[in-house]
């Protein structure tokens, strides 16, 4: 229909995975990836990087940015990892999973990006970076990662509150996003 209509491209957003690649194979137009299922989000990395540019007031080249949380289950981290780099910032990955970090690695090979990884959990990471003297411009942090108890889990979800700053000394004030 896209290309019957002289369209140039399309966008695409399913939960299933590789459709756009797939679609890509079939069609004369250009197909965008807008979200592709357990894949990739990349319109909200787009997003973040819109936040993060307009709260810090300048480009996100030479930016360095903590992810932290659930990276293996996350398209959100995996998209923002290509878009941050892409955009020029360091990007440090924070994870419990020593797995999660080892595939996000694997990947970011796979793409010629380069990333640091720390495992551990949110806050001790968090804390150790602070003792080595890291500095982050920016925290993306899915707000569980840093619940202390399965209670405070449910506000967590709500937004960054007070659930993530306390472990995040590393990071210059009021540079904490949260993730619903």
């Amino acid at each position: 229909t896209t290309v019957a209509m002289g369209g140039e491209s399309t966008v695409v957003r399913l939960g299933y995975a590789d459709v756009q690649w797939q679609l890509s194979r079939w069609v004369d137009v250009s197909v965008v990836n807008a979200g592709d299922g357990w894949h990739e989000h990349p319109t909200q990395a787009l997003l973040d990087c819109y936040t993060i540019r307009a709260e810090l007031g300048r480009s996100l080249d030479g930016l360095h940015v903590a992810i932290v949380g659930d990276i293996k289950h996350s398209r959100v981290a995996r998209s923002n990892v290509l878009a941050l780099t892409a955009l020029g910032a360091r990007v440090t990955l924070v994870d419990s999973s020593k797995l999660a970090l080892e595939l996000a690695a694997r990947a970011a090979e796979l793409n010629g990006l380069a990333c640091d990884y720390r495992q551990g959990d949110a806050f001790a990471a968090m804390e150790e970076l602070h003792k080595e003297g890291a500095q982050f411009e920016m925290v993306l942090a899915a707000p569980p990662a840093f619940a202390t108890a399965k209670k405070d889990t449910a506000p967590g979800m709500n937004g960054p509150g007070k659930a993530p700053r306390p472990a995040a000394r590393a990071v210059q004030p009021e540079r904490v996003v949260g993730r619903r």
